[in-house]
């Protein structure tokens, strides 16, 4: 009921932007309806930002290549829990994140 409410102020004000209108409106009515749109812009951004934020998984090539380091090294930082790749099916798979805090930890 109380999203309901919001959402029909919310179009009522969109729907006449240019006209000097008069609403009457109880100062609750219009906080819960500011709080509802600053709720949902929130939501919309994080949405975006979570989109962006999807990580991405490299094979042990791949992790080899950009850290310049052997495939005993790679199992050795398994086993020493420094480096853990993800398993995905029967490979694993290592976070780019993870990598790239590495590189810029050496620099």
């Amino acid at each position: 009921m109380e999203n309901e409410k919001n959402s029909q102020l919310i179009e009522l004000a969109s729907s006449y932007p240019g006209l000097g209108l008069i609403v009457i409106v109880k100062c609750s009515d219009l906080i819960d309806a500011i709080r509802f749109m600053a709720k949902e812009d929130m939501f919309q951004k994080e949405q975006k930002n979570s989109d962006k934020i999807a990580e991405t998984y490299l094979t042990e090539g791949e992790v080899r290549q950009m850290l310049n380091v052997s495939h005993s090294t790679l199992w050795r930082w398994k086993k020493e829990e420094y480096l853990i790749p993800v398993k995905v099916g029967r490979k694993n798979r290592y976070k780019k994140s993870e990598i790239e805090a590495l590189i810029n930890q050496k620099n």
